[in-house]
């Protein structure tokens, strides 16, 4: 099956890497796949290395007929089938192309929890008796979709799935880690991969922060990221003293070597759909301390982590605290993570899911 990904900006983010566990899978399994965007980033060399063709189209709005037809074009230079869509915009201008092409199926993947204003629900009631099918990934985006207007037979559930055994030494990785930030081998590490913006919450994981650095100062936080809060939580940390306890890395490509070098995976957003770092930091037997929000309940059982509702920083605090204190119950809690991504989060299944719902009738 020859298979085109549409998407805005090709970025660094969650749903990049969904794109790329994607692309991955399907060009190992015979499938011939496309990548389309508009903004380029590092998911552009990151599917031109997996064995993608690669395409930049200027997406400008959702009603882009331009774009719409030059899409046409791509899909009948590269006989798709299937056009991929990621993000409201991008799955608009799928379905406009789709119009030209009768045999092509536009699948979309919803990777936010919102409600939407009164116009993109009646975008929605109109577009989406158009899509094949409507991923969510997450149980917890069904009723909000179905509140947004979007059809409820094409909705699917498909969750987010990662490679549970993907690191070979995690050890060596640890320990150069902690070499490079100069934190002590023996020190409790909570780590974060996450963007610098304010649905990730960076206010209440700075409030995290000044609370443990009181409470364990011998700690660290190892955050890796970056966005348009960056260099004001930077001034905010260096204005407070706390540049040493909030160590940011900066954008990383190495992700797995972080959370290597962590004791506790941390996530503080205010929304979340389905949360890849979650689930790799899971995979890589790391407890998750995160917020009670989208799709998080899902993942995080009381065996594997721990829920804190949003915005209270001194329950996340007491969690992380608690975890710091006693390494036997951060490693069990590590384990039982692991088993719970290969049972429920693996990209196997995820793969699968995703191909049948291209498929069905």
């Amino acid at each position: 099956m020859n298979i085109l990904h549409l998407i805005n900006y090709a970025g660094s983010g969650g749903t990049e890497k969904y794109v790329l566990t994607l692309l991955r899978r399907q060009i190992a399994a015979g499938h011939a796949c496309v990548l389309v965007y508009n903004t380029e980033g590092p998911l552009v060399r990151d599917a031109q290395e997996a064995g993608a063709a690669v395409i930049q189209l200027p997406l400008r709005h959702i009603l882009d007929n331009r774009a719409a037809k030059r899409l046409a074009e791509i899909c009948r230079e590269y006989g798709i089938r299937v056009i991929h869509a990621h993000y409201p915009r991008e799955n608009c201008i799928a379905i406009l192309a789709a119009r030209r092409l009768p045999e092509v199926r536009v699948v979309t993947t919803s990777h936010l929890v919102f409600a939407c204003d009164a116009k993109w629900r009646i975008i929605n009631r109109i577009f989406s008796p158009h899509n094949h099918a409507v991923l969510c990934v997450c149980e917890a985006q069904l009723a909000q979709l179905r509140a947004n207007g979007v059809r409820p037979d094409r909705l699917r559930v498909v969750h987010n799935g990662v490679a549970p055994e993907r690191v070979e030494n995690p050890a060596a990785l640890r320990e150069e880690i902690r070499r490079e930030f100069s934190i002590p081998q023996d020190a409790v590490v909570a780590a974060s991969l996450t963007r610098y913006e304010p649905v990730k919450g960076m206010d209440m994981l700075l409030d995290v922060a000044r609370i443990l650095q009181k409470q364990l100062p011998e700690m660290r936080f190892l955050i890796a990221g970056t966005g348009s809060e960056y260099d004001a939580v930077r001034e905010t940390l260096r204005r407070e003293h706390l540049e040493d306890f909030f160590i940011q890395a900066g954008f990383r490509r190495d992700t797995d070597a972080i959370l290597c070098a962590s004791d506790i995976y941390l996530n503080t957003s205010r929304s979340e759909a389905l949360s890849f770092a979650i689930t790799e930091a899971m995979s890589l037997e790391k407890p998750a301390v995160i917020t009670a929000v989208g799709g998080n309940p899902e993942i995080v059982t009381p065996e594997s982590g721990c829920l804190v509702p949003f915005g209270d920083a001194r329950a996340m605090a007491d969690a992380i605290a608690a975890l710091a204190a006693d390494g036997n119950r951060r490693a069990h809690m590590g384990k039982c993570a692991a088993a719970r991504v290969r049972e429920e989060f693996s990209e196997e299944v995820m793969f699968e899911k995703t191909m049948e719902a291209y498929t069905e009738a």
